[in-house]
């Protein structure tokens, strides 16, 4: 069932079209188990451009999350096409991790008729 707890917050900071440009790129970056994009799951935590550096902040499944390292390299690539020139730093959450409460209201739906 999918229930209306408002999503957490997404922290952006940077110019604008920047920011559009690396979440799209950033939406063609899968979770293998989920099949959603980590954008729509909610496992981009904040992502922060400033002049020639960029850092992306995820939120994992678990600590022991078998994909955490393909997902963050596969972001890598994601964000170097559209920011070749930006020194990239990802990072991961020590502080959280992921629950279906951090996904858009469409991923819920799909997340609920799988469940």
């Amino acid at each position: 069932m999918v229930t209306s707890t408002p999503r957490p917050e997404l922290r952006l900071e940077g110019p604008s079209a920047a920011l559009l440009l690396a979440l799209d790129a950033l939406r063609t970056v899968k979770d293998g188990r989920l099949g959603d994009n980590i954008v729509d799951l909610g496992m981009v935590r904040s992502l922060c451009l400033d002049g020639q550096e960029a850092e992306l902040q995820l939120v994992g499944t678990g600590a022991s999350c078998p994909v955490s390292d393909l997902i963050s390299a596969q972001a890598l690539r994601a964000l170097q096409r559209v920011l070749p020139d930006t020194d990239l730093y990802i990072t991961h959450a020590q502080d959280m991790e992921w629950s279906p409460a951090r996904a858009s209201a469409k991923v819920r739906r799909h997340l609920d008729a799988l469940a």
